[in-house]
């Protein structure tokens, strides 16, 4: 196991930069992953820690020992590719085998450990099998396997299940996670899948524009985004305009009991409020009941819904013109509803997130 710190790197292609004044601590034997779209920096980042790119300022130190004049072979990081990068003329054992050869192990030593790593990746059976014998799956485990053999101080993996379809990424990062908890193997993961980010990591990392965003357990990431990037690039959001005209706070035409000036002193350029469409609920009954003190009811019209299996997506319109998407467990009466029906809308106060409505979009 290994600590990764990450000070204050900077990196340029010409006038594109790519990675504005990162710094992490990633602590060891945890699972850390980098999120988001492509050119974010994710990968970028990834391999300047392997030493395929050489960072233009900051400094990189595992365990303490900086890393910027240490080249790739000797910095004792595994690295697992998208494309797997397994040649196609050798067999499996010999694939995993490859690294232990470069580093001069013992024949002996290096069966021995080829063997230990096949059984770990369940793979025992194929060791003579050439790669194009293999499934996609199969030939995963195979460069991860040799990633693994040289028993790195870290682990880097760069969208390793991206080429895979959909269930078998499913069951792969069960298993790869599964591993990484057995081994207690210092991980650094790339990945621009939101769900398999916040299935699999201990940690997740936000990018955007070579810039960090939010660097934080899975659970604040997701119910304590940062900024308004955060909140709608990690799952589903509704962002909703905000009233602050009158003495309280209005939206969707109806006013809460949170004194407007306790947002307008905060920022001169107003706020906007988001929730999250799974934390939205419906109430079908026609007469108006007095909500909870946390909650705020308002009605709205049904514009779209659709029923898909274990969830109920529904798009509605509340009387000020204002859209949100509802997310919700499929109960026959909901899947009734058609377009124009009139129901209730009904949010919990503190499943509120404020933000500023500014380009940075910070939250409040």
């Amino acid at each position: 196991m290994a600590r990764v710190q990450i000070n204050n790197i900077k990196k340029s292609y010409g006038e594109v930069v790519a990675l504005q004044d990162i710094s992490l601590d990633i602590p060891s034997g945890s699972f850390f992953t980098l999120l988001g779209s492509s050119g974010c920096g994710k990968t970028t980042l990834l391999r300047t820690i392997a030493g395929f790119h050489q960072q233009d300022q900051g400094s990189l130190l595992v365990d303490g020992e900086p890393l910027e004049h240490v080249p790739v072979h000797k910095r004792n990081i595994g690295m697992v590719f998208q494309d797997y990068a397994i040649f196609p003329h050798l067999s499996v054992g010999k694939n995993i085998a490859f690294g232990l050869k470069q580093h001069r192990v013992p024949k002996q030593e290096a069966a021995e450990r080829v063997n230990d790593i096949l059984k770990l990746v369940q793979l025992e059976s194929l060791q003579d099998r050439m790669p194009h014998e293999l499934s996609g799956g199969q030939q995963q485990r195979v460069g991860l396997a040799r990633a693994l053999v040289t028993n790195p101080k870290v682990l880097l993996m760069d969208e390793p299940l991206s080429n895979l379809d959909a269930q078998l990424r499913i069951d792969l990062r069960r298993e790869l996670r599964s591993l990484q908890r057995t081994l207690g193997i210092t991980t650094i993961y790339v990945t621009h899948d939101q769900e398999e980010a916040l299935e699999m990591s201990d940690y997740v990392c936000v990018m955007h524009n070579g810039v960090i965003q939010q660097s934080d357990t899975p659970w604040a990431i997701y119910h304590q985004p940062a900024n308004q990037f955060v909140a709608s690039f990690v799952g589903s959001n509704n962002f909703l305009p905000l009233d602050l005209s009158a003495e309280h706070v209005a939206f969707c035409g109806v006013v809460t009991d949170i004194p407007s000036n306790s947002l307008a002193s905060v920022t001169s350029k107003g706020a906007v409020v988001s929730v999250r469409p799974e934390r939205v609920q419906l109430d079908l009954v026609d007469t108006p009941q007095q909500p909870s003190t946390t909650q705020i009811r308002f009605p709205a019209t049904v514009q779209y819904h659709s029923f898909a299996g274990r969830e109920l997506r529904l798009t509605v319109q509340a009387l000020d013109g204002t859209s949100l998407q509802i997310i919700i467990e499929p109960k026959e009466e909901y899947v009734r509803l058609s377009e124009n029906d009139t129901v209730w809308v009904v949010v919990d106060k503190n499943d509120l997130s404020f933000f500023h409505a500014d380009e940075a979009g910070q939250r409040l």
